[in-house]
């Protein structure tokens, strides 16, 4: 046989080989990745059948619609998983079915969970929840079954998965080791030239044989044994991918089964707790047992629960197992100090929020309680806030052996436990304010009880809802005359007189105070004896916290001598009224005969002072050549103080009108009055600089015409007294006090002594000479007159040389 002929045979024998080697490597592949879809099937199905436990547990503790939704969607979603998964193998299916069966079976026990509690509830609760632990045990044992099927099915895919490997490896290295020797063998039949080639191809066989599948052969002929050198080269990489990816597989299998690991450790401790919770309700105890949990159950090296104390603002450890001493003399966390971003208790406490260091580092810049921690062995740590009523009362905090410990779904788990220890102390808080609650009413009923049987001057004592006595007092029985077992049981109309008990108004009380919650009523009253007295009886309705009455407290006062003396006073008042009378009309006599003297003397006083004025006028303006200075000066003095004397004259009778004017009362508009005036008098003294300032004034009710006059006298008086300051700043203002509007006017004229203050509103009374500031005296009497008659006051503030400050009053509703 020619060597080209060899060379052709050896070259399709290890083509054949070759394919044989990647059809069993692909064949193997597909099987084992098969073996790797089944064996995470199974991984599911036990991950889903812990949650079914946790959402069961969840629900039998709180009984929320949630809960019970969230389970059936997971239920279905296993049964779909179930129902999906494809098996050909007679074992495996023996064991879907009866996983399916078991599923199911779960199902119909959960549905009778769920009837057996909201057919029954309170009523029937110890029938039912005897039924229910019997569910909960029949529940146990079929997820029991699953998970025991669960497992079991996984071992048989990671044993099929082990052999699928080993017999593709012992597959590829037999038909390794055949196609060596089939070189081998046609090597001696070629010549030198191709012996060496085929030698260095067979030495790298052997190589990649012995396992090392990072040997390249790396023959550069380019005839038919160089080509097949580089083929098995390219086969060898693809071998060495091959390999990679099963074990890159095999250690994520194995990352997943430590997840599950953690995780089903996780939902252990998570159901633990929540079983403490339920069965403790001492604060103190529960969270003793929950770090006792967090270790024993948990896994963790240590756990603790701190709370606030309010008043530091700081941190305080409650509970702690793991650890020691000296590691929490080192803890000194304080909401009041800087924040420390290296303690996650910290975080936790300050962002309401869960914090982690899954690392603790181990460096000079450690503090010391990271320092401690590193050498108790704690690689990570992780604080979760305690939150109740939206406040933060501590954190539940966890110490792990290795870094990275805390992963993001475990995060959640333990997210959820602090929530349930939230809850748990929120339920013991408002325990213990329900107790505190409890033991004050009690305490307030047997002072109450003392007080009332202690009191003498009342009659205090309580009736059913049908108006019978149930209880007497000691002043009850002194009042009426009754004992208490002669009372007792008896209606309480029976105090009423005849008429009152005729016109049913014992009763009408009764209804009164259960409509309107209490019923007040005056009137005569019988003793025992026959002896009537005047009561004032105030009926109050007791309820319970649903509304429903359950009888009265009655109080009873004798107010017999207050009654004569209000019958007394009512008689000297008809007497008094009667010379009220009387008086009103010699009074109004008087006034008539005061007005008809007023205006006489007025007409008669006008007369020889016009008389006086018009002379002296005509001698000065006719005969003013014949006077010398002085008698004009004189002249002068006289008409001034005729017209002074005339103006004193007017004011007089103003004020005398005023008290006898009738008042015509109409909205008025006060700002829009004030500023009318002070407009009339800075056109009266365009010279002078003034400043009038007039807020927002709240309107009045009374006579316009009369107020105006107020403003008049008022304001003038202001323009008057600053006549010696350069610039005069007057201001007007009002605000409501009560049933009356205020309203004030003041200026930054000379002011006045308070001590004189009582003088201002007297008829002639001046605190000024007439050679300082021109007036009659009359002007605030003139106020006091006005406001007096609308039924408002009027007083002053001042200050020598600081201005003055005038007030007046307006009611609301004008009283006429």
């Amino acid at each position: 046989m020619k060597i080209k002929s060899k060379l052709q045979i050896t070259t399709v024998v290890s083509l054949i080989v070759a394919l044989v080697i990647g059809l069993i490597l692909f064949f193997s592949a597909r099987q084992v990745s098969e073996t790797i879809k089944k064996d995470m099937v199974a991984d599911e199905i036990i991950r889903g059948l812990f949650e079914l436990n946790i959402l069961t547990k969840e629900y039998l503790i709180h009984h929320e619609e949630r809960a019970k939704i969230q389970w059936q969607l997971k239920h279905d979603s296993l049964s779909k998983l179930l129902k999906e998964v494809e098996f050909k193998d007679p074992e495996e299916m023996i064991f879907v079915k009866r996983m399916l069966k078991s599923h199911e079976e779960i199902r119909s026990i959960f549905s009778e969970m769920v009837s057996n509690y909201e057919g029954h509830g309170d009523g029937k609760r110890g029938v039912s929840q005897e039924f229910n632990n019997m569910l909960v045990s029949n529940m146990e044992q079929r997820s029991s079954s699953m998970v025991s099927d669960a497992y079991r099915f996984a071992e048989i895919s990671s044993a099929r998965l082990v052999a699928s490997q080993q017999g593709a490896y012992l597959l590829v290295v037999l038909f390794a080791l055949i196609m060596a020797a089939v070189v081998a063998a046609v090597s001696f039949l070629i010549n030198r030239g191709v012996v060496k080639p085929i030698g260095k191809l067979h030495e790298g066989t052997e190589i990649i044989g012995a396992g090392n599948l990072d040997y390249k052969v790396g023959t550069m002929a380019k005839d038919e044994v160089g080509q097949l050198s580089r083929a098995f080269d390219r086969m060898t990489i693809e071998l060495k991918e091959s390999f990679a990816g099963l074990e890159k597989e095999i250690a994520e299998r194995k990352q997943a089964e430590e997840e599950i690991r953690k995780l089903n450790r996780v939902y252990t401790m998570l159901s633990d707790i929540n079983q403490a919770i339920v069965r403790i309700r001492e604060p103190q105890a529960l969270f003793e047992k929950i770090c006792h949990i967090a270790i024993e159950t948990g896994g963790f090296h240590m756990s603790w629960i701190g709370l606030m104390n309010e008043s530091l603002q700081k941190i305080q450890v409650v509970a702690h197992v793991g650890g020691t001493d000296a590691y929490f003399e080192k803890l000194d966390i304080s909401l009041r100090g800087k924040p420390l971003s290296y303690c996650p208790v910290d975080g936790a406490l300050r962002e309401r929020q869960h914090a982690i260091c899954n690392v603790i580092p181990h460096d000079g810049h450690m503090a010391p309680c990271q320092k401690i921690a590193f050498q108790l062995g704690f690689r990570s740590s992780a604080s979760f806030p305690l939150i109740v009523s939206n406040k933060i009362r501590g954190t539940f905090n966890l110490y792990a052996g290795e870094p990275d410990f805390f992963d993001e779904e475990e995060l959640k788990l333990l997210d959820e436990l602090a929530m349930d220890i939230s809850f748990a102390m929120e339920f013991a808080q408002k325990e213990a304010e329900r107790r505190q609650a409890e033991e004050a009413v009690h305490e307030s009923e047997a002072h109450l009880r003392l007080l009332i049987e202690g009191v003498t001057d009342y009659a205090i004592y309580l009736l059913d809802t049908g108006g019978h006595v149930v209880n007497w007092n000691a002043g009850a029985e002194r009042l009426k005359g009754y004992r208490a077992d002669e009372i007792i049981g008896q209606h309480f109309s029976w105090v009423f007189t005849p008429e009152d008990r005729r016109n049913n108004k014992p009763q009408h009380l009764l209804t009164t105070a259960e409509t309107m919650g209490r019923a007040e009523d005056e009137g005569w009253r019988v003793r025992k004896d026959g002896s009537r007295f005047w009561a004032n009886a105030v009926i109050n309705a007791l309820r319970k916290e649903d509304g429903s009455l359950y009888g009265f407290a009655k109080i009873t006062r004798d107010l017999t001598e207050r009654k004569k003396a209000e019958d007394h006073i009512s008689k000297l008042n008809a007497e008094l009224e009667q010379r009220v009378v009387e008086r009103t009309a010699q009074l109004e006599a008087a006034n008539k005969e005061l007005e008809a003297f007023a205006y006489s003397v007025s007409h008669d006083l006008r007369a020889p002072l016009r008389a006086i004025d018009g002379f002296s006028r005509i001698l000065l303006e006719d005969y003013t050549e014949n006077l010398d200075e002085e008698g004009k000066r004189v002249l002068n003095v006289i008409r001034n103080n005729t017209q002074k004397m005339g103006q004193l004259i007017d004011d007089l009778l103003l004020f005398s009108r005023l008290g006898r004017q009738e008042i015509r009362a109409s909205g008025i508009d006060m700002g829009k009055l004030a500023k009318a005036v002070s407009e009339e008098l800075k056109l009266a003294v365009p010279e002078r600089k003034l400043k009038f300032t007039i807020n927002a004034l709240i309107p009045a009710q009374g006579d316009q015409a009369m107020v105006r006059q107020v403003f008049v006298n008022l304001l003038s008086n202001t323009v008057k007294f600053t006549r010696p300051k350069e610039r005069a700043v007057i201001e007007v203002d009002g605000r409501s006090e009560g049933n009356e509007n205020v309203y004030t006017v003041k200026d930054n004229g000379v002011g006045f002594d308070m001590q004189y203050v009582n003088k201002l509103f007297g008829v002639f009374q001046r605190l000024h000479s007439a050679a300082e500031f021109e007036g009659t005296g009359v002007g605030l009497a003139i106020v006091q007159r006005i406001i007096h008659r609308h039924g408002g006051r009027v007083w002053a503030e001042g200050k020598v040389g600081e201005g003055a400050r005038f007030y007046f009053t307006l009611p609301r509703k004008n009283k006429g």
